[in-house]
This record gives structure tokens, C-alpha cells and sequence, in this order.
């Protein structure tokens, strides 16, 4: 179907989104006895602005007859009694329709031009004050602005909802922004990285060896690393990675300089890091050493009290546990799945309550949360709920001028602590509150930059006790047991379906490829609901990548097909995301605006509605909170039947089904797969090959993250003791 123009007046915004210009507007056409609801982006919405629309008409279910437009221009008429019309239509204080039909028949034959140009010629008219010349000039001028914006991105392919965003944050700046320095985008206007900025400098013919390309570059590059979790680089990473992003050889050494010279980067020994990650980094360093340096007390209360308290036999271990939590300021404990973590802090929640003292329960993730406080019966939430996260200024309501009112904070899934969070968290502390972290070392790393709970268990000092002895959760339960013989390099003998062996393990031979990909559908949709009982939407497929038939890409389209069968109207495709009702999704990066306590890397959860029309999507979340998604929300979604082993950190499910394929050689690797195994709560099923199976337990390449805390610690540290590592 061809698009739709459609002409008119703005006689009402009912809605704006500053940030991207999507707006529902009523638009007064010459053709219609009523205003047309117009729903779409414009760089500008206010009453009395004539515009053109391009879009079609739709029907709403809710809203009814809608003109969904996919570009919204402003149009100035350029003489005449239209022009006069324009004028008057409340645009200007002041200036009527009357007045504005005076002014253009006394100010000449180009009365568009003067009324951008010249205020002494418009004050010349009875009735019009200087001031309200300046006002009148001033606004055509700006509409002049918009007009060249509007032209300029639509010639060099820019969406119209970016600029949009580029004109409400610059105005009359625009133009000379985008034809000077484009990459100043990526600091003022949020999700404009270096890619979106170096391409709108391409088609404004920036030199490709300018120095505000290789400086954006630079910081790119520093950027992506702190992706991928390091805190710093080397002079020697920079330039390679450099050489790869622009092809003409360049010298970084005199523009790394300009940037630490404006501070955006800090140089300590070979060592260069984005300032806000150096400076994080010796944040925890320096919270580190003071608490080494404080004395704590208070004696221990006796495990037996703890025992008969919450009715629980601990091992020796536990006991260690429990003993130095108590006399420690800050206190680390790491041990695998089955090992009696929980059961310890479990103990010394009720322990430290029983004192009168206030505990907070956090995790990283609120699935992690939920599962504490119900462990404990005590309330437990995220890190950012705890410390309140406020989304209007981007922070923390909890921090060093108010600190967090407790005596004592235990994290669980402390690995999932990026150093970040980690800083968030201990300026909310004082130094009378105690500091519990608790986590599986063996874990994957956290998601953000920096790995906290691996850097302080490496020093000596800071008190910690590894948990080892393996506690099943009964007698037929061997999930626990091959995840401690995989993360001690054992291949797991695990049985195959005969119809007589039970177990909650069990391993599936296949070619591997397409062979993996259709058991695995059939597993999912078919066999395991109903010989086990477990429903679909809590079966989570696990993939070592994204790509190939065994890739989490194929794995979801598959299963979409298989599982949901819906009518066109309960679907809706946006971009690359085809999304219907009743589909699993899970969200891809944090929202701290959508809701009142956020939606964070790795939620779940299932598609309840759908809006065609208004590209909105309403999604129930694990936790039962009903989130909707607007059109510039959605691209945070993807489907999560299958995911990866780093989407999947932080959650579980009652089934897990990994598959373990040749063609993901480079992931076939211990600590993935050992974080892959846990995340499974009654039923794991790995598919696959034998040799896949055999290299994702012994390869052991680990998560190599540049990161400088522990050497931070260890060179204060060590000027007035002998430092030595854990043997963990």
C-alpha cells in the first residue's frame, strides 16, 4: 500500500516524548469534519502549526481511527492570506489573526523574508512593538533552523526521531553541530555511540583524520573494552585495536595525551583507563583498606547458640563461616552450588537479628533477591532498590551524605557485583556497618566492567572461607554433583534416557547442528512438559553462542514457531523483533524509567498484549509486575526461549537444556558451562556431542579481564605486610 499525505493544523498535542518527538496529535484538514488523530514523530509539536503527515490510516482497538505517519514535517507558507492565517493561529503572543493579516499586507512583496530578517520593518506596523517584532523574527528563524535540520538528515539517511533528539538538545545549534563535530552527539545525546556519529561525519565530509574522529575513536575503543569487562588498556591494545577501526595509519600518542590532559583519561604505569573506572577502582581500593585497618570488638556468639537459634546442623566449615562473619568487618565466603552458602547466611541473618541488629538482604539480580529473602524469611532486594535508585538524576538516594540505615549487609551472587555497583554500594555504608559478600567464585564475571569478588578474594588479607564439602538437596540429586566434578575439570559420566534409569541429569548423544537443534525443539515443546510435568515457559535453553543452528538466534525463531500460534493481530514485527502473545522475552539492558523498581539485564517474562497500532507490547515479568513497552522501549526485548550462558547469569529455571555444539568451539569452556549447569533448579538435560561434552569441561581459559584492584590493594598492602594470595 502506497503511504498517505495528509495536511493540516495542530489544534491539539495530547502527547510529546521530548526525547525522540513521537507524538499523538489532533490535526484541523480542510477535507474532514473532524480533527484527525495523527500519532508520530516531529521535531516540534505545539497548537497552530500547519503540517504535513506521510503515514496511513489505522484502527486502533482502544483509540479507533488513527493516521500513523512515519515522517510529520512543519509547513510555512510563503504568501498571502495563508501566510497571514499561519501568523495568527496563536503562534505568538499577542498576534492575532486581525493583526497578522496588517502585517503582511504593509511589510512588502517577500513578506517570508522579512519576517525572518527584519523586526524594524515589522515594528513599523501599527499595533506591533518592538518586542513582538524580535519575538516574530525569532521564531521564523527557528522554524528556518528545524526546516535545514529536517532537509539536511533526511538527505544524509537520519532518522527523523534523531533528529528529533538533536534539535531539542542543540535548537539553533544544530546545523553547525552536525557539520563540525558529529561525534559531540555521543557525549550529549544518550544510545549515539562512535558508529552512528562516525557515519553522519562521513556524509558530512569530516576528514576521516581528524582529530575529533581519532579522539572519538579513542574513547570508542575504550568504551567497547569496558563492555567487555576490563578497566584498563595498554598503549600497545590501544593501537591495535585502533588500526582495526581506522584503516589509516595513525599515531594515538599525542591525541591519548590531549584526552588525559582533559581528564576523560587516567594513565597509572602501562596502565590507561576511562577516568570513571580508574577512579571507582581506587574508591574500593581505598573502602578496602580501611576496613583491614579497623578493629572490630565484639566477640563471636557460640555455633551451638546459632544452631539451636534457627534449628540447623552446620559443618565445620559453616562454623568457620559463622565464627568470622561476626568478628570481621568485611568478610567474603565462596563456595559452589550444594555447598551450604545460603545456609550460612540463612544462620547469620537470624543471628544478627536476634542481637537487634538491621539486616539488608541484597543481590544483583531480583530473581537472585527473591530466592535469599525466601530462603532467609527475611525481606531481601537488589542492589539498586536498597540504594534507591533514583531515575530522574541518573543516582543513588542512598550514598555518602545518607547512608544506608543498617548495621550489617550481606550480598549473595557478590561475582555478579560489576565495580560500579560495588562503589554505589559501599558509599552507602559507614564504617560501623559490616560488609557480608557471598558468591561462586567459579561464576562468570559480572556483566559490567571489573571482576570485585575475584580481585578481593585473591588477597590474603581480607578475611574469606571457601565452602568445598558438597551438601546434596537429597539422596536422587546430581545436578550439584556434576557441576562440582565439571568446575574441578572431571568429565561427568551422565546417563542416557533407557526408560528405567531416574535421574535429574541426564545427557542426549547427537550429531550435533541441525540434528541438536530439532531434538532440542521437541524436547522443549513435547517430551519434557509431559513426561516430567514442567511446562515450556519454564524450560530455558542455554547455547554456548548466537549463530548457526545451534545459535540462540535459530533456537528462538524455532520454538516462537512451535509454541506460539496466534492470529496476525496478536503479533507485531519491529525491526528485526517479531514478537506474538504468549512469546517468552527477556530484557537486554537496564531500565531504571520504565518502572517504578526497574527492569534489569536478564528479566524474563510473557507477552500478555500486543498494540499494532501503537507499536506498544505489554509484558508480564517473572516477579508478576505488568510492564508495557512503548515503540522506543521495544528494542530492549528479545526473544528468551534460548539464551546464552552470559544472558542467563543471575536467573534460574527449573529446566535447563544446554546444548553443547562443535561449531561454538571458542565457548566450549569450563567456567561457561560449569555457570550454564547451575542455573538449573530440578532438571538438566545437556544435548549434543561427547567431544563437545569433553572440551566444555576441560578447557579451562577462564574470563582474562584486565582489571587493577587487586594491585591497587596489594601495593598499600604490602608496605607494612607480607602479601600473599588465597589458595582458593
Amino acid at each position: 500500500m502506497e503511504d498517505q499525505v495528509i495536511e493540516g493544523i495542530i489544534k491539539r498535542v495530547t502527547f510529546n516524548n521530548p526525547q525522540n518527538g513521537f507524538s499523538v496529535l489532533q490535526v484541523e484538514t480542510n477535507n474532514t469534519f473532524e480533527p484527525v488523530v495523527v500519532v508520530g514523530p516531529i521535531l516540534e509539536a505545539k497548537p497552530g502549526l500547519h503540517i504535513i503527515a506521510q503515514g496511513s490510516f489505522q484502527e486502533h482497538p482502544k483509540f479507533g481511527a488513527q493516521f500513523a505517519a512515519k515522517s510529520i514535517h512543519e509547513s510555512v507558507p510563503t504568501e498571502g492570506d495563508e501566510l497571514a492565517s499561519y501568523l495568527g493561529n496563536k503562534l505568538i503572543p499577542g498576534i492575532g489573526k486581525r493583526l497578522a493579516k496588517r502585517i503582511i499586507s504593509q511589510i512588502g512583496d517577500d513578506p517570508l523574508k522579512v519576517l525572518s530578517t527584519d523586526p524594524d520593518l515589522i515594528s513599523s506596523v501599527p499595533g506591533i512593538s518592538k518586542d513582538k517584532a524580535l519575538a516574530i523574527v525569532s521564531h521564523f528563524q527557528s522554524q528556518n533552523a528545524k526546516d535545514g535540520i529536517v532537509r539536511l538528515c533526511q538527505k544524509h539517511g537520519i532518522g527523523q526521531s534523531l533528529a528529533a533528539r538533536i534539535y531539542s538538545y542543540y535548537k539553533d545549534r544544530s546545523l553547525s553541530v552536525l557539520k563540525e563535530n558529529p561525534y559531540q552527539l555521543i557525549d550529549d545525546l544518550s544510545r549515539v555511540g562512535f558508529l552512528t556519529a562516525d557515519k553522519i561525519a562521513r556524509e558530512f565530509g569530516l576528514p576521516e583524520d581528524s582529530p575529533q574522529r581519532i579522539k572519538a575513536a579513542l574513547l570508542f575503543i575504550f568504551e567497547k573494552a569496558s563492555e567487555d569487562g576490563h578497566c584498563y588498556l595498554t598503549e600497545q591494545q590501544i593501537g591495535a585495536k585502533l588500526g582495526s577501526l581506522i584503516p589509516q595509519s595513525v599515531d594515538p600518542a599525542p591525541y591519548l595525551e590531549e584526552l588525559l590532559d582533559e581528564k576523560r583519561l587516567i594513565k597509572e604505569d602501562d596502565r590507561i583507563a576511562l577516568s570513571s573506572l580508574s577512579m571507582a577502582e581506587a574508591t574500593v581500593a581505598r573502602f578496602v583498606l580501611d576496613r583491614l585497618d579497623l578493629e572490630v570488638t565484639t566477640g563471636a556468639v557460640p555455633t551451638d547458640l546459632i544452631e539451636d537459634e534457627v534449628g540447623l546442623t552446620f559443618s565445620e566449615e559453616q562454623r568457620e563461616c559463622l565464627l568470622r562473619a561476626q568478628t570481621n568487618s568485611l568478610f567474603l565466603i565462596t563456595g559452589g552450588p550444594g555447598c551450604g552458602k545460603t545456609t550460612v547466611v540463612k544462620g547469620l541473618t537470624s543471628l544478627f537479628k536476634s542481637q537487634g541488629l538491621n539486616v539488608a538482604l541484597t543481590a544483583p539480580t531480583g530473581r537472585a533477591a527473591q530466592r535469599l529473602g525466601s530462603v532467609c524469611d527475611h525481606p531481601a532486594s537488589t542492589v539498586h532498590r536498597l540504594l534507591r535508585f533514583d531515575p530522574f538524576t541518573g543516582g543513588f538516594q542512598h550514598g555518602i551524605h545518607d547512608p544506608l540505615p543498617v548495621d550489617v549487609v550481606i550480598v549473595d551472587e557478590s561475582s555478579m557485583l560489576d565495580i560500579y555497583l560495588f562503589r554505589d554500594l559501599i558509599l552507602a555504608l559507614t564504617l560501623d556497618t559490616k560488609l557480608i559478600l557471598v558468591g561462586d567464585k567459579d561464576q562468570l564475571p559480572s556483566v559490567g566492567p571489573g571482576r570485585v569478588f575475584a580481585d578481593l578474594l585473591s588477597i590474603r588479607e581480607i578475611p574469606a572461607v571457601q565452602l568445598l564439602k558438597l551438601f546434596r538437596r537429597d539422596e536422587t540429586s546430581s545436578i550439584n554433583l556434576v557441576a562440582f566434578q565439571i568446575n574441578h575439570g572431571e568429565v561427568p559420566d551422565i546417563p542416557t534416557p533407557d526408560g528405567v534409569t531416574k535421574s535429574d541429569v541426564y545427557f542426549l548423544p547427537t550429531k550435533g547442528g541441525e540434528d541438536s537443534s530439532r531434538l532440542v525443539e521437541t524436547l522443549v515443546c513435547n517430551q519434557i512438559p509431559k513426561k516430567f510435568g514442567i511446562p515450556s515457559e519454564e524450560i530455558l535453553v542455554i547455547s554456548p553462542g548466537n549463530r548457526g543452528d545451534t545459535g540462540t538466534e535459530s533456537l528462538n525463531k524455532r520454538l516462537q514457531e512451535r509454541l506460539t500460534n496466534v492470529s496476525e493481530e496478536q503479533s507485531l514485527e519491529f525491526g528485526e523483533l517479531r514478537l506474538r502473545v504468549g512469546d517468552k522475552v527477556i530484557q537486554r539492558v537496564n531500565n531504571y524509567n520504565i518502572d517504578p523498581q526497574g527492569v534489569f539485564n536478564g528479566d524474563s517474562g510473557i507477552v500478555k498484549g500486543i498494540d499494532r497500532s501503537g507499536k506498544r507490547v505489554m509484558v508480564e515479568l517473572w516477579d508478576k509486575r505488568f510492564i508495557t513497552y512503548e515503540k522506543d522501549s521495544l528494542g530492549q526485548l528479545s526473544l528468551g526461549y534460548a539464551v546464552t550462558v552470559h544472558r542467563a547469569q543471575g536467573s534460574e529455571s527449573r529446566c535447563v537444556v544446554i546444548i553443547l555444539d562443535e561449531s561454538h568451539f571458542t565457548l566450549l569452556e569450563r567456567q561457561l558451562f560449569y555457570t550454564a549447569v547451575t542455573r538449573a533448579k530440578e532438571l538438566l538435560i545437556i544435548v549434543g556431542t561427547k567431544r563437545a561434552l569433553m572440551l566444555a569441561t576441560r578447557r579451562n581459559q577462564g574470563i582474562k579481564r584486565q582489571t587493577s584492584l587487586a594491585t591497587r590493594i596489594r601495593a598499600e598492602v604490602t608496605k607494612d605486610r607480607t602479601f600473599t594470595e588465597h589458595s582458593f
